[in-house]
Parts: C-alpha cells; sequence; structure tokens
C-alpha cells in the first residue's frame, strides 16, 4: 500500500538568540517530524552565534578597560604610562576603529558606549568633583596623568582631562554597554550600571592603597575624598546603566538572523545548504 505525499506546512522555527526572537527564519515539516533535524541545525546555528558574539564582547570590554588597566599598571610601577599608551592603549583604539569597520553592527556599540561614557564622567566631574576642585577640598590629579603619558614635566592639564574622559570615562563606558547583553538575564541596567561603578570604585582604591605608586599618582584619600570618589562612581554607573536602558545594544541580534532562510527536509539539498550555512557563520 503506497504512502502519500508528505503535506508540507510553514512554520515559525521557535528559537532565541539571547531572549530577542530570530525573525524570518522558517522551516517546512512534515507529517513524519521531519522538521527535528531542521530545528536542531536552527538551534547549533544560533549557539555559535551566541558564542561569536560574546568573545566580540568581551574583545571590546578588554579594548575598553585598556586605559584605566595601563594607569593601574603604573601606580604598581610594572609598565611606565608613556610605554603603555603608545604600546596597550593605541594598538586597542586601532583595533576598535578596525573592529567597527569589518563588523559594521558593533559600530554602534563602540560609539554609543563611548558617548554615553563621556556624558557620565561629565556628570560624575559635575557633581563630585569641580565644584570641591575650585574650592580647594579636592586637590586635581588629573592633570598628573599628562605628565606620566609624555614623560615630561609641566604639560598642559588638558592632556590628562582628555585621557580621563576619551581613555578612563569613554573607554569604561564601551566596556559596559558591550558586555551587559551578556548579563541582562541576571540584573536590570540601572542596578548593574550602579553595580559596575561601585567595582571600578573598589578598584581604584585598591590601586591607591596597595600600589607602591597609588597616592603619589594619583591622590591620598581622605574621608570626604572617598566619600565623594564614591558618590561620583555611583553616578558615573547610574548614567551607564540609563544608557543601557534607554538606548539598548541593536547589535544582539545577528545581521545573519534578519534573513529569511527555509529549510526542506524533504530535500536534501536543503541539508547541505544549512551545513553550508553553519560553516559560514563558525
Amino acid at each position: 500500500m503506497e504512502q502519500g505525499p508528505c503535506k508540507e506546512t510553514t512554520t515559525s522555527a521557535t528559537n532565541h538568540y539571547k531572549g530577542v526572537s530570530l525573525p524570518g527564519v522558517t522551516t517546512l515539516k512534515t507529517e513524519h517530524g521531519g522538521a527535528r533535524k531542521v530545528n536542531q541545525v536552527v538551534h547549533s546555528i544560533t549557539d555559535l552565534m551566541q558564542d561569536r558574539d560574546s568573545r566580540i564582547r568581551l574583545i571590546i570590554f578588554a579594548i575598553g578597560f585598556s586605559p584605566i588597566a595601563s594607569l593601574s599598571l603604573s601606580t604598581f610601577n610594572l609598565i611606565p604610562l608613556y610605554i603603555s599608551g603608545p604600546a596597550i592603549v593605541l594598538p586597542c583604539l586601532v583595533g576598535a576603529l578596525i573592529l567597527g569597520s569589518v563588523v559594521p553592527r558593533y559600530a554602534q556599540t563602540l560609539v554609543r558606549g563611548f558617548t554615553i561614557g563621556l556624558i557620565a564622567v561629565f556628570l560624575y566631574d559635575l557633581t563630585s568633583r569641580f565644584p570641591f576642585i575650585l574650592t580647594g577640598l579636592w586637590p586635581d590629579f588629573i592633570p598628573k596623568v599628562g605628565s606620566y603619558l609624555l614623560r615630561q614635566q609641566h604639560v598642559h592639564w588638558l592632556v590628562g582631562y582628555l585621557w580621563r574622559y576619551i581613555g578612563n570615562g569613554g573607554g569604561m563606558g564601551i566596556a559596559f554597554y558591550a558586555v551587559y547583553p551578556l548579563i541582562k538575564k541576571h540584573a536590570k541596567p540601572l542596578k548593574a550600571g550602579v553595580l559596575y561603578g561601585l567595582i571600578i570604585f573598589c578598584c581604584l582604591l585598591a590601586t591607591v592603597y596597595l600600589s607602591p605608586s597609588g597616592r603619589t599618582y594619583l591622590f591620598n584619600p581622605t574621608a570626604l575624598t572617598a566619600c565623594l570618589g564614591l558618590l561620583g562612581h555611583i553616578v558615573y554607573g547610574f548614567i551607564l546603566g540609563c544608557g543601557a536602558k534607554h538606548f539598548p545594544d541593536a547589535a544582539m541580534v545577528s545581521a545573519a538572523s534578519s534573513e529569511t532562510v527555509v529549510f526542506s527536509v524533504a530535500s536534501p539539498e536543503a541539508v547541505v545548504f544549512s551545513e553550508q550555512l553553519r560553516r559560514r557563520i563558525s
């Protein structure tokens, strides 16, 4: 007794990528349950997309932290800033530009994170540093960073502030904005941002107190400056969280998910095509 031809019905593949549905991915399933193999291929592809996205985001995180890490290394007398600046930070900057060009969907991640970081560090200074520097309650140590970077005395104060804003503030803004999608299931953006700011503050205190040159390179904390630093880092983290909340990273979904792919279980050519697609993504 001959079986009739398989009836094919089109259904949307039920798969998600970091909590976001993948639009336009459909499968053709048959009465014999042939969609199972296709769905396995779809899920393996999304797993590869997740792995690739995570790796890129961690690379961006490392790039964003390179300026503040270089400054910390200099306080521990490991690598002077005039060496780590051109040898570590500059290549990271070039790497960010290349990454944004080669993988364009992450260019917005870099630009948004940098912009939000600049706004956050400015509001930090506006609320917790500038008023107290002007009144003489907190000596301004930022201009000294320019001297460490250029290995010269009497360097213009603007050099130190460029490092603070473009390197430290903008860089750590990029780092947070890039990595937050990886932890968004575990923390709301505002909570994650404030926690991020507190972690940075704790790292600052550890650098100041544990490094041989921390109090010379940076500042000698008092009860007042410690409280102001804590407040400033909370403000900084809160603004980063607001940025992640109101301007979510559009690069979370791979560009491959925007294309419509139809898998036909009955056709061997479709299986070959799916394997080719999996290899391309990997």
